[in-house]
């Protein structure tokens, strides 16, 4: 059974609006990291879009830094992972994770601001979020309909899809002077 939803209308969005994005497949299920101040690691998992938007804000009060996956993993992932590109099953997105200039990175090519991390940018369609992470940017494409890695062959292609415009945006942040890491897998 295909519990898939589409993308269209998503251009003002809110939280709420946000999380309804990510999943409106509940074929795989999102998983947010919160990094602690003690370097470990809290995850939480869940398909529920008001249950995410909780545990984010509850997380972001107790952590130095929360990452929310855009690609979804298998539902019966195993407690305490996050999951590998193996773990993917669900594709919402394409993002690029843009670090700025400053005391989190230790890079010194790095764009000073986010309008300076936007240039770049310039070459690829708009992007359906531009975020601010406060260290960095993130520009991320988000498909009309979410794709299942039904098969080998699917999986493949996606994940070629991936190294593609991973080297395209690279390239094109290399022009301006600046490295962008590269992480573009299926599971970033």
């Amino acid at each position: 059974k295909n519990h898939c939803g589409s993308s269209k209308g998503s251009n003002s969005m809110n939280d709420l609006g946000f999380y309804d994005l990510l999943t409106r497949c509940r074929d795989g299920t999102v998983v947010v990291t919160a990094f602690k101040e003690s370097g470990e690691k809290e995850f939480f998992r869940s398909t529920d879009p008001d249950e995410l938007r909780a545990a984010v804000e509850q997380l972001s009060q107790e952590s130095i830094a929360v990452y929310i996956d855009r690609n979804l993993r298998r539902l019966d992932l195993p407690p305490g992972v996050r999951g590998t590109d193996d773990n993917v099953v669900i594709i919402n997105a394409i993002t690029v994770d843009c670090d700025l200039l400053g005391p989190a990175h230790k890079e010194t090519n790095l764009p000073e601001t986010i309008e300076d991390a936007k240039k770049p940018l310039g070459r690829f369609p708009e992007p359906t979020i531009l975020a601010d992470s406060g260290y960095g940017l993130y520009a991320e494409w988000y498909f009309e309909e979410p794709i299942k890695l039904t098969g080998a062959d699917i999986r493949e292609k996606v994940e070629g899809i991936f190294r593609g415009f991973g080297h395209a945006a690279i390239s094109a942040y290399v022009e301006y002077g600046y490295k962008l890491d590269n992480v573009f897998t299926i599971s970033h």
